[in-house]
C-alpha cells in the first residue's frame, strides 16, 4: 500500500513533507515531492511491481506534462500497456506509468480500460486540471477537502488534518445518518 497527497492552493514542501509524514506507515520503500505553482502532490511508495528507481513517484510521462500519484495494483496493465505500445515509449515497468499513457490517449475514459483496486491523481499540466479517480468498489481510499479555495487530499483523514489551520467540528446529525443508514449523505462527510 502506498499513501498518495496532494494539495492545491498556497502550498510548499513543509505542507507535503508533513503530510507524508503522518502517513509514513503507507510507503517505506521511496518518498517523492513534486511543487509546481500552486499544486503539490505526494507519494509515500511501498514498491511492488516494479522495484526500481524508475517506479518513483510522482511520476511524469515522457513529455513531463502529465503527473501522476498513484496508490493500488492495476491487474490487467500488461494488456493496456500492450495496446499502447508502440503510441508511447515506456521507461518502466510499472502499472503507475501505463496509467500515465492511458491517460494521456483516452482521458478521463482510461477508467474503462483499468481493472484492478487504485486510487490516484493525475496532475495534466497542459491544462492545468487535476483529475482524480479510485477503483469502482472503493478499495483503496482517496479522502479530500474543499472549502472553496483550498483542495487537499491524502490517502488517509490524518494527512489532510494535518495541514488543516482549523480542524474540522464533528458533525453529529453525519454520524447519526451513518449509523442508521450506512453512509453519510451529501453533502455531509
Amino acid at each position: 500500500m502506498c499513501g498518495i497527497v496532494g494539495y492545491v492552493g498556497d502550498v510548499n514542501r513543509e505542507k507535503i513533507g508533513k503530510m507524508l509524514r503522518v502517513i509514513a506507515h503507507r510507503g517505506p520503500d521511496d518518498k517523492g515531492i513534486f511543487i509546481k505553482g500552486d499544486v503539490g502532490l505526494g507519494n509515500n511508495r511501498l514498491a511492488v511491481i516494479d522495484l526500481s528507481f524508475r517506479g518513483h513517484q510522482p511520476m511524469f510521462d515522457n513529455e513531463k506534462s502529465v503527473c501522476i500519484v498513484y496508490n493500488g495494483e492495476i491487474y490487467n496493465f500488461r494488456e493496456v500497456r500492450e495496446e499502447l505500445q508502440g503510441k508511447f515509449e515506456f521507461r518502466s515497468g510499472s502499472d503507475t506509468e501505463v496509467i500515465i499513457y492511458a491517460y494521456k490517449k483516452w482521458g478521463v475514459g482510461c477508467l474503462k480500460h483499468l481493472n484492478g483496486m487504485f486510487a490516484f491523481v493525475i496532475y495534466d499540466l497542459k491544462k492545468n486540471l487535476l483529475f482524480g479517480a479510485r477503483d469502482r468498489l472503493g478499495e483503496k481510499p482517496l479522502k479530500y477537502f474543499f472549502d472553496g479555495e483550498t483542495f487537499i487530499f491524502a490517502s488517509e483523514i490524518k494527512g489532510i488534518l494535518s495541514v488543516l489551520k482549523e480542524k474540522p467540528k464533528m458533525d453529529l446529525i453525519a454520524i447519526s445518518d451513518y449509523l442508521t443508514l450506512q453512509y453519510v449523505p451529501a453533502p455531509k462527510t
